[in-house]
């Protein structure tokens, strides 16, 4: 079910039509644009996608469905197929909650890293509070310092 499979069975079905109603389906209808090309009027049903769709989608990815026009079409067509509507209903809730699940573990993981990341970014923020940083930068300048002096006096005493 891709596109127009947005326009359901449901959409095609008045609220207080009677599953026993031979009728044309096409009153119903009336007026309704299509969810995908939503300039366009409803004129047909794909029993394959069981959906309501307009002419583009008939020429379109419909093309090759099973497809009957709303001024042919009769409530009784469309009995046998409220079973199979229902199946892909379940199918998608289904597949939803397998969704819902692994976002939660993606979630969860994430939680996990930011709080570990947070936890590492406090420990480094609280040594540049305490001067820890600042310590080993002088440290580092003071040990250099040494080191030239020392190279200074062994080049000077070289020279001598």
């Amino acid at each position: 079910m891709q596109g127009s499979s947005y326009n359901r069975l449901n959409d095609l079905q008045a609220e207080d039509s009677d599953p026993q109603d031979t009728g044309s389906v096409l009153e119903s209808t009336n007026g309704q644009k299509c969810k995908i090309h939503t300039t366009e009027d409803i004129k047909a049903f794909c029993k394959d996608d069981l959906c309501s769709i307009c002419f583009k989608c008939l020429l379109g990815e419909h093309r090759k469905h099973d497809v009957f026009m709303l001024d042919e079409l009769q409530v009784s067509d469309l009995s046998g197929k409220v079973s199979q509507f229902q199946e892909k209903v379940e199918n998608q809730i289904t597949k939803l909650a397998g969704m819902r699940e692994k976002v939660g573990s993606i979630k969860e993981n994430y939680d996990k890293k930011f709080e570990s990341l947070f936890a590492q970014f406090r420990d480094i923020e609280s040594l540049f509070i305490n001067g820890y940083f600042e310590q080993e930068t002088l440290g580092d300048l003071k040990n250099g310092k040494h080191r030239q002096e020392s190279i200074l006096m062994k080049v000077s005493k070289s020279v001598e």
